[in-house]
């Protein structure tokens, strides 16, 4: 009876340590596992797993284009984003490390007469188009002179889909 009693009392002075409540309904943070995110493993899987997906986010700021877009905004969310890829960009800061989400669904067609669909020119920024298949972010082609120009430094793309509608594209994609 007095193991049994002693074992209660260390279960009691230890549980707190290690047996801590989760409230699940809030989003987990680096005690939700253990209490302590220093020894908790699992903790530090997850962040990892979301570097390694997501990428460091950084201290940039996101800005957004949707070519579907109701009202033209400020393009910080998805509800008030610019209407083209090269508004979006001029938003950018140099070297700051600034995201452009894309939304499934966009699509600029090339104009006559006009070269540049899009200028990538803001060095340091990060493009991302959302969407898979048919649905991916779509720059169309449609003269022979139109194009995507990629000037900036540093400057990464992701997932955008670039659509010829004419046989004799000049230059796809430019990188200066």
């Amino acid at each position: 009876m007095k193991k049994l009693i002693v074992l209660l009392i260390a279960l009691m002075l230890f549980t707190p340590l290690y047996g801590q409540s989760t409230d699940i309904t809030q989003r987990p943070t680096s005690y939700w596992f253990s209490g302590n995110p220093d020894r908790d493993n699992a903790w530090n899987w997850m962040k990892e797993a979301n570097n390694n997906i997501f990428g460091n986010i950084g201290t940039g700021k996101s800005f957004y284009a949707d070519s579907g877009v109701n009202i033209e905004g400020a393009g910080l969310t998805m509800d008030s984003a610019k209407d083209t890829l090269d508004e979006a960009i001029n938003l950018c800061t140099a070297n700051r490390g600034d995201r452009i989400y894309v939304a499934q669904g966009h699509r600029e067609d090339g104009v006559v007469g006009t070269a540049a669909l899009w200028t990538a020119d803001v060095d340091g920024i990060t493009i991302i188009g959302l969407g898979q298949g048919s649905l991916t972010a779509t720059f169309d082609y449609n003269f022979t002179s139109n194009t995507c120009v990629v000037s900036g430094n540093n400057v990464t793309i992701h997932n955008l889909r670039f659509q010829p509608s004419t046989s004799a594209i000049t230059i796809g994609v430019l990188v200066s």
